[in-house]
């Protein structure tokens, strides 16, 4: 058997700072930015299974480059399936308007939003941020354009009591969530009241 499945971190740098999050708004110097995306180069025709684009930064913070490697990728040549792992605060509607004209034959696209809270004030304390419409509103984009694969959800104490509203809310709209401590820990424990409520 070969490889059939690769992750890389396409960047370290992120436009948060989330409470669980170690990035501290790292930001890439431009040598670095170039050095992902040669990588990312590098292991096009190889025809794998999945390419996953996630981890330690947020993939859409070189929005521009990010876009332009998708539409350049083929099924035949590259990959089955490019897995997109995001916090989906930089998107804007052109921009999933632009992910859902990608030829979905040609680079089938799924996408994980990290979104820790139905609660507004839960996701704001941990995210940091003051995006919680625009996330929640491309959530739903993305599930109508059918390029939404779930919803991460990384439970913490900020978040613990706002679990069950969270999925139902998600559950509601037939959009799987992915709940996971945030030490990893037990973790089968909380898939079961997720996945099997």
């Amino acid at each position: 058997l070969g490889i059939t499945k690769i992750q890389v971190s396409i960047v370290r740098s992120c436009n948060l700072n989330c409470i669980m999050c170690r990035n501290d708004k790292i930001i890439d110097d431009p040598e670095t930015r170039d050095i992902y995306f040669t990588i990312l180069d590098k292991i096009k025709n190889h025809k794998l299974q999945t390419l996953e684009l996630t981890a330690v930064g947020e993939p859409f913070f070189y929005k521009k480059q990010t876009f332009d490697y998708l539409s350049n990728i083929t099924k035949e040549n590259d990959f089955n399936l490019v897995y997109i792992i995001t916090n989906a605060t930089l998107l804007n509607d052109s921009d999933l308007e632009l992910l859902n004209k990608i030829d979905k034959e040609k680079c089938p696209i799924k996408i994980a939003v990290s979104f820790h809270s139905i609660n507004k004030n839960s996701y704001e304390t941990i995210m940091r941020c003051n995006l919680y419409e625009k996330t929640l509103h491309n959530i739903l984009q993305l599930k109508e354009y059918g390029l939404l694969d779930r919803v991460n959800f990384v439970i913490q104490k900020e978040n613990i009591n706002d679990l069950l509203d969270t999925y139902k809310y998600f559950n509601d709209r037939n959009i799987i969530l992915n709940a996971t401590p945030k030490n990893f820990m037990n973790t089968d424990e909380y898939e079961l009241i997720i996945n099997n409520p």
